[in-house]
Formats: C-alpha cells, structure tokens, sequence
C-alpha cells in the first residue's frame, strides 16, 4: 500500500468518524434514554398510531383497522401509519414512545449513511468533501423540523439511497442485477415507510437525478460516433433499466398502495387544495426571510422563528452556500458532471420558487396573486397530484439536497486543487446576486435578525470565501488541503450550533 493510498484511507475514517460523531450529536433527544419526544403531531396523531401498529403486530396480526377513532377507520390503508413497513415490526417489542423515538434515531443514521454512500461510492469524492455535503443535509434546518416527525423523516432518509441505487444502474452499459435489486429495494422502503408528499417529493428528486446523470453517462466520447440517435438510444436504455427496479420496487410495496388507492377512491378527495389555503402563511418560505431561512440564525431562541415556521426551515449555513455557487461554477466547466451539476442548480432555484407557495390572499371573496407565486400556480395547474401537497414549504427539502450536494462539489474540487479563478469570479458573481435578491425581496428583522446575526453571517462568508481562495491562488500543495479542511470546520461549527438547540430538544420531556 503507497503512503498515498494509507492517507486516503485515514482520512476516510476520520470522516467517517466525524460523520458518526455529528449524527449522534443531532440523534442524541431521541436515543436518551431518561427523555421523550412530546411535539404537537406526537401526541395528536403519530403516537396514537404508532400504539394502535405495535399492539396488533404485538397480537400476530396485521394492523388492518383502528377501532378508537370514529367507530373505526382503516388504519392498513393510511400511508402514514406504515403498517407494512419493515421497522414498525423490528421495534414493535418496545413501547410506543421508546419505539418511536429510536424510529426518528435510526433514520438520521440511515440517512446519514446514504449520503455519505452516495458522494464516496457513486461520485467518488475525496475527503472532506464527504464530510461536508453528509452533515450539510443531516444537519440542515429541514432535516431539524421533520425529525420530530417520524412518518416524514422515514421517507427522507431513503432519498439518497435510491440516488445511489438509480445512479448505479444508469452508470454502466448494461443490466445489473445487483443495481436493479438496489434499486427495487430503495423504492420499496421509500413506498412503505409513511408520508405521502414527501414520497412525492423524493420521487420528483430522483426522477431529476436521473435525467442529470443519464446525460453525464451518456456524454460522447471522442471516439464515439456523432449524432443525436445513439446517446438517445443509449438513455432509454437507462430508463428502461430504471424503470424496471423501481417497477419491481412498487410490486413490493403493492399491498400498501393497492390499500392506500382503494382508500382514495372512497374518500373525499376530489377536490384539490385552494390556492389560499397554500398559501398559509406558516406553510411557505418568506420572501423577506430568505437569508435567515438559508443562513439560519444562532442566536434565535426558537429555530422555527428563522423562517416564520417550522415548515420553511432550511439552513445549511453560509459556507455550504458559499462552497455550494463554487461547485456549480465549477461543475459548469466539468464535462463529466456538467449536467448533473445543471440539474442540481435548478432544483436549488426552483423548489425554493415552490416553496414560496402560489402567494396568494383571498380578501372577501376576491382571490389576489403575486407574482413570486408564479411557479407554483404553474405546477399546481399543470402537473398531475401536485395540487393535493399540503404545506408549500416541504419543497424545500429539494433545494437544500442540491445545496449539500454541490457544496460537496465544491470543496471536492477546492481538495483536488481543481478550483480555477474563473470558478471564483463565476461563484463571487452568483454570491452577488443572492445578496441583490436577498436585499431586494426585503429583510425584516422578523426572524429574530440583529447586529450579531449579520456579524455571524459575514465572519463565515469571509472564512470561507478565503478558504476557497487560499485553495486556488496559494502556491504549493498544502495550500488546497488546508483551505478544504478550514471549510469543513466551519460547516461542522455552523450546523452543530443550530443543532444544538434543534426543535427535538425544545420538545424533550421526562415523561412519554
């Protein structure tokens, strides 16, 4: 083994490691042993469930119907209660409340574990890029708010894993059993483990992945014949392949839709959300909280008041920001990841657009839009099972995913001594024009923003900016490694101080 490959592996674990540690540290309300999750929804609905599921596989039998709620309603059939999914049996011997907090655990960890997985194995990162992008997401104010939500946080934490399964059977010319397994399995547990808008939501996230990395995979090389017939031939094949992993991955899950369907064909259903009511103002991301959303604010009392709701929160910290324009710059330069890196960027802009909900009031009968609501009315209009999503907001799990994805990217490429000065004039003129949208959408000091917060704010974009540049215009090799690892630090600073007065530890109580 070369004194090389020895330091990659090291630092390798030393991620890894950290990984564990900061996962830990963020699962830590729900693997206390002496404390409870008591939020609003735990007491009100999920828990409720969660005693009805356990008691009746406690019994040997499948929680087909609850009798404690209306004279009985099915309860197999509820997308929510994940009767079928595989962890409500493997905890069932436990009580509901120790049951359902170890739930919440154990998915940080899943999640964790696919995202790590999927920037190591699939893009083939190197340190501390793995780091960064793994911690930016668990760490992430989105991840915060649905973890005290277990039925949300189940689905989520299949996310990166059915990237890393879809990417594995895009990226070779031929079948895989093995990705098509992969892929199977990833949509099954992603189908079975509970909320409905987050299963659409991450089916929307992968279905963009998939378009990104087909293109990347199918890119011609300069042997390769011209023409656009063979790379469209070469794509459907992709699709194809795709296709049928997570067709095979929804015929295990059958027996959960065939119920959920069945439900939805008796139920009241038929009428789609209004337009007023997605707008709700705890619901949606704030134009005049932009920064606060995204940058987050250590020095509020309640994370939820960042964004004005729990539903909008989404900080990652202003270095992924900053780390996450230089990786799309820089990736608009890489043949190989040019696409996926287009997608991404996209998906950053236009599910922060959707978040922002269709912004619209109804003053006594008389319905009154703005335009920043543009996209979503679009959507709601055009594609199909968009307009039943309940909170506008839970569309920003997409960005912040791309946002941790291409910070990755960024300090991969600040590590591999691949950031240009281009990429840097490209990444200081995006940051710009963040700020000029920030600025012109108009800040409030709503969100608890003051003096300190701006100073917070300011120190990590110069830190990190001069980390990026000691990276690209130091001489020497030290110059790049240095730069990346002083970029991870603060990444692992910003989100572990919001972490560390999360909503899960704002709703600990001694007692189930």
């Amino acid at each position: 083994m070369s004194v090389g490959s020895e330091g990659r592996d090291r630092a390798l674990w030393i991620e890894i490691a950290l990984v564990v540690a900061f996962v830990t540290f963020v699962a830590w309300p729900f693997l206390s042993p002496n404390q409870y999750l008591t939020a609003y929804d735990t007491m009100t609905y999920s828990g409720p469930n969660l005693v009805v599921t356990t008691d009746q596989i406690r019994d040997g039998t499948v929680p087909v119907w609850n009798d404690d709620l209306f004279g009985g309603v099915p309860h197999l059939a509820n997308p929510q209660v994940a009767a079928l999914y595989p962890t409500r049996w493997l905890l069932a011997p436990l009580e509901p409340a120790r049951a359902f907090d170890l739930t919440i655990a154990a998915h940080l960890y899943v999640l964790a574990a696919g995202t790590f997985v999927l920037l190591w194995r699939r893009l083939r990162l190197v340190a501390p890029a793995r780091l960064v992008g793994t911690v930016a997401l668990v760490g992430s104010g989105t991840i915060m708010a649905r973890s005290v939500q277990f039925e949300q946080i189940s689905v989520i934490a299949w996310i990166p894993w059915l990237l890393v399964a879809t990417d594995w059977a895009i990226a070779d010319r031929r079948w895989r059993p093995r990705a098509l397994a992969a892929t199977a399995g990833a949509t099954a547990m992603l189908l079975l483990s509970g909320h409905p808008q987050q299963m659409y939501i991450g089916i929307a996230v992968v279905a963009g992945w998939c378009v990104g990395r087909a293109l990347d995979a199918t890119r011609p090389g300069p042997t390769d014949p011209g023409g656009a017939g063979p790379r469209a031939a070469a794509i459907a094949r992709r699709a194809v392949r795709v296709g049928a992993g997570m067709g095979l991955g929804a015929l295990v899950a059958a027996p959960q839709l065939v119920a959920t369907a069945l439900l939805v064909r008796e139920a009241e259903l038929g009428a789609n959300q209004s337009l007023a009511q997605a707008s709700t103002y705890g619901y949606v991301i704030k134009p005049s909280l932009l920064a606060p959303t995204f940058l987050g604010n250590p020095f509020a009392e309640d994370l939820n008041l960042t964004a004005m709701g729990s539903e909008a929160v989404a900080f990652v910290g202003v270095a992924v920001i900053v780390a996450a324009l230089v990786g799309l710059a820089h990736g608009f330069g890489d043949r190989t990841r040019r696409a996926t890196v287009a997608v991404l960027g996209i998906a950053a802009v236009g599910s922060t657009l959707l978040a922002l909900g269709p912004r619209c009031t109804d003053a006594a009968g008389e319905l009154t839009c703005s335009a920043s609501g543009l996209g979503f009315r679009v959507a709601r209009a055009v594609v199909p099972g968009f307009s039943q999503t309940r909170a506008s907001g839970r569309w920003v799990l997409v960005a912040t995913i791309a946002l941790a994805l291409l910070a990755a990217f960024g300090v991969d490429a600040l590590a591999r001594r691949a950031v240009t000065r281009r990429s840097l004039a490209v990444a200081g003129a995006l940051l710009g024009a963040l700020v000029v949208v920030a600025v012109v959408a108009g800040p409030t000091a709503d969100g608890g923003v003051d003096g300190r917060t701006v100073v917070w704010w300011a120190t990590g974009a110069v830190v990190a900016i001069g980390a990026f540049a000691l990276g690209a215009l130091a001489p020497g090799r030290l110059a790049p490694a240095v730069g990346a690892c002083v970029l991870a630090a603060v990444v692992l600073i910003e989100v572990t101080e919001q972490a560390s007065h999360s909503m899960a530890r704002q709703h600990l109580n001694d007692e189930p």
